[in-house]
């Protein structure tokens, strides 16, 4: 099946689908054929394009329907009489006014971006009975516009990420779900705001890069924690009948240096939460005392100085060595041994990291992990609820999901 345009109109669409979007008028799509995407009625040059688009949403026909004649008895079904013909897309909520069980819902073809963006979408898209989509496309002049039917928004917006199945696009960001209950859900948030337009990065910003290599690397210290609990009764509750009391923890500190392990720390009793925090802090303060001697580096044995001399990359992010980033001797602050050879940024990044307040270094003062049993879905609520009693500094960060029950904060 061909859509008939006139030659000028017919080259645009060619135009179109050869620069712009392969999907948009490829005939394998979907299976179907660029008329079973789009509704272009055979007007020429017409400039009531808008009308006969918006009658032709209104009252499609089976066969014959990119002839004017099989529409032609509705021409008065609709008010067009305050539009200005040809028709720009700032006349349109005038039309909308004028046509109050009609919503229109107009795109464009982005050249710059190469995507679609969203001319006007009604502000009563989910109240009126008629929601009617249309594409403007311009004239290979630059000189008239011309406006189309979208049969099936689906396969114009989203082919080129479904691989073939029908999907559920939301009008405001032209985003494709998988189902009209999970577009349902994201459409009450969405419609409440302007059109929003997603571009999608091209070339090299496409590309996605791990650059935190320190991260990869474990801590010289980290500290593990558990608490125990007993149930107090609740008097005279109606909901609640008891609650969590802490009644004892657990704080081990854990290292590869074996000569700055401790023995596990444990306590019951009264003020369970004080102890905690006070065992924490000398723990912090003890490890800080070890990381500020910052051993300086031990000789290099033979073959670690023939290994560092052949060495052309950094062992950490695998970049090549140059002038602006040059190869260092990475070594271990805690014990001074020589670990491997690292680019300038690498070893400056694997130094022990300092705590942070307020966007502040604080010195003297290391960033020490505690490790919880539990932490999100019990112990964390008996942390937070001290800190914000009895501290001002204690600063929750946004939650980092790395697992559905795994959660840390500050």
């Amino acid at each position: 099946m061909s859509i008939h345009l006139g030659r000028a109109w017919a080259a645009q669409l060619g135009s179109v689908g050869g620069t712009l979007s392969p999907h948009f008028w490829d005939p394998g799509v979907q299976g179907g054929t660029m008329k079973m995407i789009l509704l272009a009625i055979n007007l020429c040059f017409c400039t009531d394009c808008f009308k006969w688009a918006v009658i032709s949403a209104l009252f499609p026909v089976a066969t014959n329907s990119d002839r004017l004649l099989s529409y032609s008895h509705h021409e008065n079904a609709i008010d067009c009489l305050r539009l200005q013909f040809p028709v720009e897309p700032n006349q349109i909520p005038v039309f909308e006014e004028d046509n109050q069980t009609i919503a229109i819902h107009c795109l464009a073809y982005n050249e710059e971006n190469k995507s679609f963006s969203i001319v006007h979408m009604s502000k009563e898209m989910h109240r009126h009975p008629h929601k009617i989509t249309l594409l403007l496309l311009d004239s290979p002049d630059g000189q008239n516009k011309h406006y189309v039917w979208v049969k099936y928004l689906s396969r114009l917006i989203a082919s080129k990420f479904t691989n073939g199945r029908a999907h559920h696009v939301c009008l405001s960001c032209l985003q494709p779900f998988t189902s009209q209950r999970v577009l349902d859900d994201h459409e009450q948030n969405y419609m409440m705001h302007a059109p929003q337009q997603t571009v999608y990065p091209t070339g090299e910003k496409a590309k996605l890069s791990f650059d935190a290599h320190h991260c990869e690397f474990p801590f010289d210290f980290y500290l593990v924690a558990d608490f125990e609990c007993f149930l107090e009764p609740v008097p005279n509750a109606k909901s609640v009948v008891s609650t969590h009391v802490p009644s004892g923890f657990c704080v081990y500190r854990v290292s590869a240096h074996e000569e700055f392990r401790s023995t596990p720390f444990t306590y019951s009793g009264v003020d369970v939460m004080e102890k905690f925090f006070d065992r924490v802090f000398a723990e912090a303060r003890a490890i800080s005392d070890i990381l500020l001697r910052d051993v300086p580096m031990s000789p290099l044995t033979d073959v670690e100085q023939v290994e560092f001399e052949r060495a052309t990359t950094c062992r950490n992010c695998k970049a090549d060595f140059s002038p602006q980033n040059p190869k260092t001797r990475h070594h271990s602050h805690v014990t001074g041994r020589y670990l491997f050879p690292a680019c300038c940024s690498c070893n400056l990044a694997l130094k022990p990291r300092k705590r942070r307040a307020g966007g502040d270094n604080v010195d003297d003062d290391y960033l020490v992990p505690i490790v919880f049993h539990n932490l999100s879905a019990y112990d964390g609520h008996f942390v937070l609820q001290f800190s914000e009693r009895n501290t001002q500094n204690t600063q929750q960060s946004p939650a980092r999901q790395r697992t559905p029950t795994l959660v840390s904060f500050r």
